[in-house]
């Protein structure tokens, strides 16, 4: 089976979030911030904050599909080098019914801090998500969706930073990532340890 990487469009905001909520439906961590939601109010709302997003500075978003039928099996969601934003990404999208609200703004508040802490925005590239549908594991569909976006930021000599959950991480030592410092979460069913990770700019490959 043939794959063909590109730069995902506003229209497959909707096809992306259904598969980040199969991604994340296994995370320790992602996995108690809707708990109690039906899988389609959630990927509703996965899709409404990837569609709130799409217009930020340095926000792009990479999509793998099948040859053939034009499915989507994998997504990179990244930021290139931009001016920090501050406000809110287009409307605002209500949790759905059985979240866990006051987890949900610590985990991403969290998140914002590390990144804060070990970013310069407008120089640093960031991995924001990157997911495959768990039956189109083993495919090297990651690999080549972050080699597409680590090749650009090898030609600007950019640093790469990411928060990978214990589910992802072996993949990313192999890519040149380093870990940098642990994110330590705490939620009802004890603390999550996430890594954060730092990929120096590589020689441009020939």
């Amino acid at each position: 089976m043939s794959y063909e990487l590109k730069e995902a469009q506003l229209s497959d905001v909707d096809e992306i979030g259904a598969i980040l909520d199969k991604v994340y439906a296994k995370d320790p961590l992602i996995s108690q911030l809707m708990p109690l939601a039906h899988a389609e109010k959630r990927a509703v709302f996965w899709a409404g904050w990837l569609r709130g997003d799409f217009s930020k500075p340095g926000e792009k978003l990479f999509k793998m599909a099948e040859v053939s039928s034009g499915t989507i099996v994998a997504f990179l969601k990244a930021r290139y080098p931009a001016p920090k934003f501050v406000g809110p990404g287009g409307a605002a999208i209500p949790f759905p019914e059985g979240s866990n609200v006051e987890l949900f703004n610590h985990c991403f508040a969290n998140m914002d801090t590390f990144e804060d802490k070990h970013m310069d925005y407008e120089k640093d590239y960031l991995v924001h998500v990157i997911g495959t549908l768990p039956e189109y594991h083993r495919n090297g569909l990651g690999s080549r969706l972050l080699t597409r976006f680590t090749d650009d930021a090898d030609k600007a000599g950019a640093k790469t930073y990411l928060q990978a959950t214990e589910i992802g991480a072996n993949l990313y030592p192999r890519l040149g990532w380093r870990d940098i410092e642990e994110m330590v979460t705490e939620t009802p069913n004890g603390p999550i340890v996430w890594r954060c990770m730092m990929r120096e700019p590589c020689p441009l490959r020939n």
